[in-house]
This record gives C-alpha cells, sequence and structure tokens, in this order.
C-alpha cells in the first residue's frame, strides 16, 4: 500500500480532523465504525447482512492493502473516532494497470462537512505523483445526488451506467452510475 504523510484538515464547522493511513492496529475500530452504519444502508451495494464482518477479515482486508503497491486505504479521523474511510484499488492486467477504481465511506454524522472531499483530494494528489496511475473510477448509485455533485465538482465525469442494474425492492430499481477523473 502506498504510504501518505498524515495531514490535518478542517471541516467547515472548524473542526480539525486528520487523514492518514490505515492500520492493522486499526482492523477493530475499522469493524466498529463499519458497524455504526447500522441504519446507513441507503446509498450502499451491499445490505448489511450481507457484510458479514469480524475482526480477522477486517485484519486480511488492510493486509492485503499493504500487499498492494499501488492501493491506498486512508481514514479520515476525528478524537480518535474513524469518520470517513477510503480505499483504493488498481486493476492487475497489465492493459488497465494505469486504472484504478475507490469506495469510499463518510459516518452519516459528519456529511456535508468537508470530509468526502478531503480523502478524495488526498487520492487525487497522490494519484498525480504516482507514476502508473492515470485514471481514477467509481460507481455511484444514480439515487446519491450529494456524492455525485461532490464527484462533478471534484473533476469527475460521468462515463457511463447500468441502467436499473441496482435492485432496492421488489418494485424499485435504479441506475448504477459510474465516473472517472483522468489525472495525468
Amino acid at each position: 500500500m502506498a504510504q501518505i504523510k498524515p495531514k490535518q484538515h478542517k471541516m467547515k464547522d472548524g473542526r480539525i480532523f486528520t487523514i492518514r493511513n490505515v492500520t492493522i492496529d486499526d482492523a477493530q475500530t475499522l469493524l466498529d465504525y463499519y458497524n455504526s452504519f447500522e441504519s446507513d444502508f441507503e446509498f450502499r451495494l451491499s445490505e448489511k447482512d450481507e457484510l458479514n464482518l469480524n475482526l480477522e477479515k477486517e485484519i486480511d482486508f488492510v493486509k492485503k492493502l499493504y500487499d498492494e503497491k499501488d492501493s491506498l486505504g486512508i481514514l479520515a479521523i476525528y478524537e480518535s473516532q474513524i469518520i470517513g474511510f477510503l480505499d483504493f484499488h488498481k486493476k492487475t492486467l497489465r492493459r488497465l494497470s494505469h486504472i484504478g477504481s475507490f469506495g469510499i465511506g463518510v459516518h452519516k454524522s459528519f456529511i456535508n462537512i468537508g470530509i468526502g472531499r478531503a480523502l478524495i483530494s488526498t487520492l487525487i494528489d497522490w494519484a498525480k505523483e504516482n507514476p502508473v496511475i492515470k485514471k481514477i473510477s467509481l460507481g455511484v448509485l444514480s439515487e446519491n445526488i450529494p456524492a455525485i455533485a461532490l464527484y462533478k465538482k471534484m473533476g469527475f465525469i460521468e462515463e457511463g451506467r447500468f441502467i436499473k442494474e441496482i435492485k432496492l425492492s421488489d418494485e424499485k430499481f435504479i441506475d448504477n452510475i459510474f465516473m472517472y477523473l483522468w489525472v495525468k
């Protein structure tokens, strides 16, 4: 996993938080963070009961990040608590090795105050310095209007969509939107 220097950022309300790499020692706190999303699965592909998270799986997840040279796992920390997480993984095939995609989560009580923007900015800054990564991609549910607006403000462009790919209920289907940012 790529290493970044920890950096402090200011929330819109003036509070200070830090972005730093995830470590093996964060596994339990990361598990607690995921479990804190108890009812916050509106914009996730998985449902709560599908995750089956445990400490061993979290440790393995972080270890795999460390094993991938051009991956990145970063946390947003406020008062010793994880308030956001971003993980980026590079494609492994040589013809796709210039591309990576990321997933991001911000704790519901910290949305719209700059956490997501800081995490994504950290990723973009790192990718610009990385000699391999040229394209950052992501998928986002079409109903996640605030996230789509943030991605667009940060320069991401809609690349395509899978129509009605996401089944929210027996009667409701939404699109899965794919976006990208060319960093070089």
